[in-house]
């Protein structure tokens, strides 16, 4: 202090020491701007380094929860029924959208027998059910009809929305089927069907859950049913 006195007052020094006082002040001074400039630069870069960390932190929480609440109403869709199906539009599909195709067109037949179950068959394809039904009936007037017979008329008159019918007659495929333990599970699936179709739901719950328990053909498409009922 006393050098910065005499500097000022510039009194009872020597050139020599002017000169040397002035270093001094110049230094004092040089070194108080520079430590300014670095508190400063400190300060700005932890602010913009806190900032900065701040934000590349919060962003994981955001998407996390965003993520979560994603996640959570997925979950909760099937609870609150916003993607069930419903039983008519399964129904639809089952009956309507996708036709059981059927497997007995071969070689010609030589018999008038064979022959007329050929023509139905094709008819049946064709997606002719119509003519099918007036064709498979032929059989049964005859007593000639077969367990697969009666699961393609019953299939026909499904498709026709003639539900009573297709109910009579895929009950007496149900019998047909246990003396030639064929197509059991087939009949079972599609006589379902026809007790929905025919507003026939207690029924068709029963044949549907027997179908879940015994995890028969179409197992999962009854599951999907029995929910839609819920």
């Amino acid at each position: 202090m006393k050098n910065l006195d005499q500097y000022k007052s510039q009194e009872a020094m020597s050139e020599q020491e002017l000169e040397a006082s002035s270093r001094v002040f110049i230094q004092a001074k040089f070194d108080e701007a520079k430590k300014a400039s670095w508190a400063d630069q400190l300060e700005k870069k932890y602010q913009t380094e806190r900032t900065t960390t701040a934000k590349i932190r919060s962003i994981p929480f955001r998407a996390i929860a965003v993520a979560a609440s994603i996640v959570l109403l997925l979950a909760l869709l099937p609870v609150l029924g916003l993607f069930r199906d419903s039983t008519e539009d399964l129904l639809a599909a089952y009956t309507v959208e996708n036709p059981y195709p059927n497997q007995l067109i071969r070689k010609s037949a030589e018999t008038t027998l064979a022959e007329l179950r050929v023509s139905a068959a094709e008819a049946y394809n064709q997606q002719q059910y119509a003519l099918a039904i007036q064709e498979y009936q032929k059989l049964l007037q005859d007593k000639q009809a077969n367990v697969e017979d009666l699961l393609y008329l019953g299939l026909s008159q499904i498709y026709e929305k003639q539900s009573a019918d297709a109910v009579a007659t895929l009950e007496k495929a149900v019998l047909q089927s246990k003396q030639e333990q064929r197509f059991e599970q087939e009949i079972d699936w599609f006589l379902a069907l026809a007790y929905l179709q025919n507003e026939e739901v207690g029924k068709a719950k029963r044949l549907l859950e027997k179908i879940v328990a015994n995890q028969a053909w179409r197992a999962a498409d009854a599951e999907k049913l029995l929910n839609s009922m819920t």
